[in-house]
Formats: structure tokens, sequence, C-alpha cells
């Protein structure tokens, strides 16, 4: 029927699992996705902040993943954070002389269990900034620029953590229950 009028439609050129993830429409007003999930809020989070929050263009995108999942589990998989963290642990078992901050730094080309790791490590983060600061809090990190310009700058100042110490954080995160 999509055919008929014009659209054409395949999962298996969406990506590797052969459902489409979801994308926002009408300028942020509907949300459509092909997971057989009505309760698909990582797909819907990520998108709602970039279309209703003023500079969307000055969002850093792995602190919006992190939210996403740290609410949602993650994107691909559904993991919760405690699977998440289960994962890292054991990746820790495998290679024990893993280095967070330069894992974080790969961005995409950094997979524990076929996740992209910095989205994971900013979701623990993201976490930590809840369970310890504000919800509010989260907003500063969010907006650390679209290439993460004042990450470090705005981690600093919201959880005293930076690149001397971040390795030493995402160790003790991933441990925390």
């Amino acid at each position: 029927m999509l055919k008929s009028y014009g659209f054409l439609y395949s999962a298996r050129q969406c990506n590797f699992l052969c459902y489409d993830l979801g994308f926002t429409d009408n300028g942020g007003q509907i949300y459509m996705t092909g997971t057989n999930n009505e309760n698909y809020i990582f797909g819907y989070l990520g998108d709602y902040l970039y279309h209703n929050l003023p500079n969307g263009e000055g969002m850093y995108w792995p602190i919006v993943q992190g939210v996403s999942t740290y609410y949602g589990g993650y994107g691909l998989t559904y993991d919760s954070m405690e699977e998440l963290k289960e994962q890292f642990r054991n990746e820790l078992l495998k290679n024990p002389t893993i280095d967070f901050l330069e894992e974080f730094k790969k961005e995409r080309k950094s997979s524990v269990n076929r996740h992209f790791s910095y989205y994971v490590m900013s979701a623990f983060l993201c976490e930590e900034i809840v369970n310890k600061k504000s919800f509010n809090s989260l907003f500063a990190l969010i907006y650390s620029g679209n290439e993460g310009e004042s990450f470090f700058q705005n981690l600093k100042t919201i959880l005293n953590v930076d690149e001397t110490n971040f390795h030493e954080t995402i160790l003790r995160l991933i441990k925390s229950k």
C-alpha cells in the first residue's frame, strides 16, 4: 500500500536490527517508531530535547544520548543501567587496563558489548548528576557545545570531574549499584 502512494519502505535498509528505530516529524510534534515498543523512551527523549529546548545546535549529543539511555535504556537493546554497568564490569575483567577517558574520546569508535561506549558513560554521568545534584544540572552538561567544547569544564563545575579523574569516576560509577 505504501508503495502505491510513492513511499518505499524496507526495514532491512534502516539498520542491522531490521526495524526503524524512530524519528520525530512535523517539527517535533509527531514521533514515529517501528520498534514495536510503544514505550520507546530512548528515541523519543533525545528528539524531544532537540526539538523543544532552545539552541538544539549547541547540545552535546553524547549527553543527550546519555540522558535518553538513563531514562529509557540503551537505544538498540533496551539494556537498563544495571545491565550496562554489568557489561562494563565484564569488559574490565577481560581488559583490566582499559582507559575510560581514552575510550570516551574515541567517540563512536569505542564499543562495549556493541554499545557506543561514550553514550553509555554519559548515561552513568547523568545518573550521578541526577542522584547527587539535580535534574536541572543536566542542562549545563547538555549545553556543552555541539562538539563538546565545554564538556570537561562543565563536568568539573557540576561534579568536580575533569580529564584527570574521569577514568576513576567511571570506574566508581560502574561498580556502584
